[in-house]
Protein backbone atom coordinates (compact mmCIF):
# COMPACT_ATOMS: atom_id res chain seq x y z
CA UNK A 1 0.00 0.00 0.00
CA UNK A 2 3.22 2.55 0.73
CA UNK A 3 4.27 1.52 -2.42
CA UNK A 4 1.53 2.37 -4.26
CA UNK A 5 1.06 5.42 -2.73
CA UNK A 6 4.64 6.27 -3.45
CA UNK A 7 4.46 5.66 -7.42
CA UNK A 8 1.48 7.61 -7.55
CA UNK A 9 2.57 10.72 -5.89
CA UNK A 10 5.64 10.21 -8.15
CA UNK A 11 3.67 10.20 -11.29
CA UNK A 12 1.34 13.06 -9.96
CA UNK A 13 4.69 14.78 -9.43
CA UNK A 14 5.97 14.22 -13.19
CA UNK A 15 2.40 14.81 -14.51
CA UNK A 16 2.56 18.46 -12.96
CA UNK A 17 6.13 19.34 -14.27
CA UNK A 18 5.61 17.93 -17.78
CA UNK A 19 2.63 20.01 -17.60
CA UNK A 20 4.33 23.27 -16.37
CA UNK A 21 6.81 22.97 -19.19
CA UNK A 22 4.51 22.88 -22.21
CA UNK A 23 4.39 25.77 -24.64
CA UNK A 24 0.98 27.83 -24.49
CA UNK A 25 -0.08 28.61 -27.98
CA UNK A 26 -2.51 31.19 -28.79
CA UNK A 27 -5.12 29.16 -30.77
CA UNK A 28 -6.97 32.37 -31.57
CA UNK A 29 -4.28 35.82 -32.76
CA UNK A 30 -5.79 39.27 -33.19
CA UNK A 31 -5.32 39.98 -36.91
CA UNK A 32 -2.58 42.69 -37.53
CA UNK A 33 -3.81 45.16 -40.28
CA UNK A 34 -1.11 44.39 -42.39
CA UNK A 35 -2.86 40.84 -42.67
CA UNK A 36 -5.82 41.86 -43.73
CA UNK A 37 -4.42 44.76 -46.68
CA UNK A 38 -5.14 43.79 -49.61
CA UNK A 39 -2.26 43.66 -51.91
CA UNK A 40 -2.03 42.91 -56.06
CA UNK A 41 0.88 41.58 -58.06
CA UNK A 42 1.43 42.67 -61.36
CA UNK A 43 4.02 41.52 -63.72
CA UNK A 44 5.09 43.40 -67.12
CA UNK A 45 7.02 42.55 -69.64
CA UNK A 46 8.82 45.29 -71.30
CA UNK A 47 11.22 44.34 -74.10
CA UNK A 48 11.49 40.81 -73.17
CA UNK A 49 12.20 42.03 -69.53
CA UNK A 50 10.22 40.66 -66.72
CA UNK A 51 8.90 43.36 -63.99
CA UNK A 52 6.92 42.69 -60.83
CA UNK A 53 5.50 45.32 -58.42
CA UNK A 54 3.26 44.78 -55.54
CA UNK A 55 0.72 47.15 -54.85
CA UNK A 56 -2.24 47.97 -52.17
CA UNK A 57 -5.89 48.45 -53.39
CA UNK A 58 -5.37 52.42 -53.26
CA UNK A 59 -1.72 51.83 -55.72
CA UNK A 60 -4.00 49.62 -57.62
CA UNK A 61 -6.82 51.51 -58.07
CA UNK A 62 -5.06 54.48 -59.33
CA UNK A 63 -3.38 52.18 -61.65
CA UNK A 64 -5.83 50.92 -63.49
CA UNK A 65 -7.81 54.23 -63.07
CA UNK A 66 -4.88 55.79 -65.19
CA UNK A 67 -4.45 53.41 -67.74
CA UNK A 68 -8.30 52.86 -69.14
Amino acid sequence: MRKTIRIVACLALLGTTAVSCQKEIDVNPMPTTEQTTETINVVYYINGEVFRVTLNESEWDTYRNGCS
